[in-house]
């Protein structure tokens, strides 16, 4: 956790913690997670193109 929160705060983004969840993705039976890609945006700087 430590390392994930210096990488986060070095790239300017936060982490959401999910207790007891683990690495959550949508493989996993998560379903899709559509507002990450808003997040991404924010900390890259440019619009993702979403494939599906």
């Amino acid at each position: 956790m430590e390392r994930g929160y210096a990488l986060a705060e070095a790239w300017g983004g936060s982490i959401e913690v999910v207790p007891g969840g683990g690495h959550l993705a949508s493989d996993d039976g998560f379903g899709q997670w559509d507002h990450i890609a808003t997040v991404i945006e924010r900390i890259a700087g440019r619009i993702l193109e979403i494939r599906t």
